[in-house]
């Protein structure tokens, strides 16, 4: 006989690449499967696999990290990780620039071209 089909019982999520978007695209996925509930427990719960790349990348890390915690609450992961992105903490562009302009930067990755897209990287 088969096995009831329980859709939600294991789910894995993989989150793609493309920057910023990507980033807050898989943070509002999870925000969503937090919201909705089956079998009377939020469905992010029933995650047991993630797997990410560049821009998605940001958000796996945060939330695998913080979902191992003893005291984890998505919430407060939530409210945490999206103001790490505020124009006030972002050094992403600053960064970039002063790397640009670092010789050493470039004298150490002989096989990069100086350029405003590798200093991102």
């Amino acid at each position: 006989m088969p096995e009831k089909l329980d859709p939600f019982n294991k789910i894995g999520l993989c989150f793609s690449g493309g920057g910023y978007r990507a980033t807050f695209f898989a943070l509002g996925v999870l925000s969503y499967l937090d919201n909705v509930d089956y079998h009377g427990k939020s469905i992010l719960k029933s995650v047991i696999a993630l797997s990410t790349v560049s821009g998605g990348t940001l958000t796996g890390v945060g939330y695998a990290k913080a979902v191992q915690s003893p005291d984890y609450d998505f919430k407060t992961f939530f409210k945490s990780f999206y103001h790490t992105f505020t124009p006030k903490n972002d050094k992403l562009l600053e960064t970039a620039i002063a790397k640009l302009e670092d010789d050493k930067v470039w004298e150490a990755n002989p096989y990069k071209k100086r350029s405003l897209i590798n200093a991102f990287a």
